[in-house]
């Protein structure tokens, strides 16, 4: 994505990084290596063709020490994804709040993003000022759908996750390229093995999330379409320029 070299061009460019990137932080750490939503993390919702649940996602440092919290509200459908985040939820190193009020004022809060493999593009739109900008996926990250993974557990013992009984197991991914990741994850039984919380490695930080109001029934499919009667962008660039312009009067 090509920003320009002004100040609000920059600010938008961060934005464009830090928020998707904010739904997708871990799981382009997964065999693959997409730059957004790697269907390796699929693998791990345990043949789940449909659910909506809350998300808490917590990235650690090699300490151990929390550097970003976020809430992301997460649907899937047969392979399509939705995720909205709230910019109210996140807590971050990365940002200031100073930046995540800029954005709250120019109506870019909340976010949401939906990734449509078998259309191969992304939306993201923002409710608040009803537009949204449509994107093609690129030509390996679409590829990435096509890959076929296989995981590997181990039972490591029980525990409680959410209110919930869990399995706890050390998970193995890999896909047919050969790329590989070992992580752990908490099965909920009463939930048909839906992962309560999964820990990945992100370099040599850890990534988790935990999920709580799970549902295991079928979004609405309008969840996963542009939203209707927002203002349509050919692409982010323009989108975020308009609503710097917005709030700055600069072009």
């Amino acid at each position: 994505m090509r920003m320009t070299a002004s100040s609000s061009g920059s600010v938008a460019a961060l934005f464009v990084l830090f928020f998707l990137g904010m739904a997708s932080v871990a799981l382009a750490q997964l065999p693959g290596g997409a730059n957004s939503f790697n269907p390796a993390l699929l693998q791990l919702f345990d043949g789940h063709k449909a659910f909506s649940a809350r998300a808490e996602l917590r990235v650690l440092d090699p300490q151990r020490r929390e550097t970003i919290r976020t809430s992301i509200q997460m649907a899937y459908l047969n392979g399509k994804v939705r995720a909205e985040v709230s910019l109210s939820s996140i807590t971050s190193q990365r940002m200031s709040t100073d930046a995540l009020d800029l954005f709250k004022q120019a109506g870019m809060d909340p976010v949401v993003s939906v990734l449509l493999p078998d259309r191969k593009v992304s939306i993201v739109s923002f409710p608040t000022v009803k537009v949204f900008a449509e994107e093609p996926m690129g030509p390996e990250e679409a590829a990435e759908f096509g890959t076929r993974f296989s995981v590997t557990k181990t039972l490591l013992g029980k525990e409680v996750v959410a209110g919930e009984s869990c399995d706890k197991s050390s998970i193995s991914i890999t896909s047919t390229k050969g790329a590989s990741l070992k992580g752990t994850i908490w099965a909920a039984p009463a939930l048909k093995g839906f992962p309560l919380r999964i820990q990945l490695p992100e370099g040599e930080n850890l990534m988790e999330m935990t999920f709580t109001d799970v549902k295991l029934t079928a979004p609405g499919a309008e969840s996963f379409e542009a939203p209707k009667g927002f203002r349509r962008y050919e692409g982010m660039d323009k989108l975020i320029a308009d609503r710097m312009q917005s709030l700055t009067g600069v072009k």
